[in-house]
């Protein structure tokens, strides 16, 4: 429900009706209300623009009627605050896949990160980005899988896994497979650690 009055401080949504190719569609913007003015139906907020690593505060009026109370907005300090609870990692003792926050992307080394941000400018280049944690490519147990497949198929009044044949061949089969596949890893993002970057 769109809330009609706010006080100065309330976390808000602002849609704003975009044009062209997008008409009738609104953009939904984030943002507190640091003034008001009752007359009008307007209300002064600030909002966040640019990217996160070099985020913009701009202030504008909106009225009222394109607000919306907001009490879940993302913490607008969450990568600060991630970032400053991270354990630091110098690059030079880091081997491994890197995220990049701002690009949203996973890199083998800094070096192809820079590649990504060759038409930058300058100040637009970060000099940390999180590391990652590998994962292995798994095919879970032969228990997990069939109850798996029962659950997909709403079987769960019909059968239970030890109601099938098969299990032991299929457990090995499994086993056999993840061996021979040991070495295929996926990488995630891990926002625990922090890769800095210097030019020493």
């Amino acid at each position: 429900m769109l809330k009609q009055t706010f006080d100065i401080g309330d976390n808000v949504t602002y849609k704003h009706p975009l044009d062209g190719i997008f008409e009738g569609v609104s953009a939904t913007i984030p943002g507190k209300v640091i003034d008001i003015n009752t007359v009008l139906g307007l209300a002064e907020i600030s909002v966040t623009l640019g990217t996160i690593g070099n985020p913009r505060i701009v202030k504008m009026w909106a009225k009222t009627e394109r607000l919306q109370s907001d009490m879940h907005i993302r913490n607008p300090n969450w990568l600060t605050d991630k970032l400053a609870a991270a354990e630091k990692i110098a690059a030079k003792d880091w081997h491994g896949w890197i995220f990049d926050e701002w690009h949203d992307k996973y890199f083998d080394s800094f070096d192809d990160l820079l590649e990504d941000y060759e038409n930058e400018d300058d100040e637009d280049i970060p000099n940390w980005t999180w590391a990652t944690k590998p994962s292995l490519v798994k095919i879970a147990g032969a228990i997990d899988l069939i109850e798996s497949k029962i659950g997909d198929l709403d079987a769960e009044d019909v059968y239970e896994s030890d109601d099938f044949a098969g299990v032991e061949e299929l457990q090995w089969a499994i086993d056999t497979f993840n061996q021979l596949n040991k070495d295929k890893v996926v990488y995630n993002v891990d926002r625990t650690k922090a890769i800095i970057y210097s030019e020493d």
